[in-house]
């Protein structure tokens, strides 16, 4: 199973469809959220990588094509998704069926877009779920 979480949930799809032998699921989650930005600099450093357009997912996602229905991304995939997030309206989710076969959508209450800092028992939930099955 391989989770992520924000630019994370673009790392683990590129591993899953680079190497599917690797994953059974995914769940996109950010481990270490505040550990990872608490550093002198960390934070800032985090915000200018978006500044640079090679390896940056936002440049990838905006030359996106559709896939053909034979090259989306078919493993499960669970989504779960803040209602209050910012910067990845709700609206969005409209076009997963275009990338994705096999996933379900969760529309996290209450949640911005921290979402394992804002709705952590969620996340746990989901992974489990991932775990269960898997095993």
């Amino acid at each position: 199973m391989l989770c992520g979480y924000d630019v994370g949930s673009f790392t683990v799809q590129t591993i899953a469809v680079r190497r599917p032998d690797l994953a059974h699921s995914l769940v996109e989650l950010l481990d270490h959220l505040t550990e990872n930005h608490s550093a002198p600099g960390a934070f800032l450093a985090g915000v200018m990588w978006f500044r640079h357009p090679e390896g940056n997912p936002i440049t990838y996602y905006a030359n996106e094509t559709r896939p053909a229905p034979g090259d989306r991304f078919s493993k499960n995939v669970t989504i779960l998704w803040p209602d209050g997030d910012a910067l990845f309206p709700t609206e969005w989710s409209d076009t997963l069926d275009d990338h994705y076969s096999d996933y379900d959508l969760h529309i996290m209450e209450n949640t911005g877009h921290f979402s394992p800092v804002d709705s952590p028992e969620t996340w746990a939930e989901h992974i489990r779920d991932h775990v269960r099955a898997a095993s």
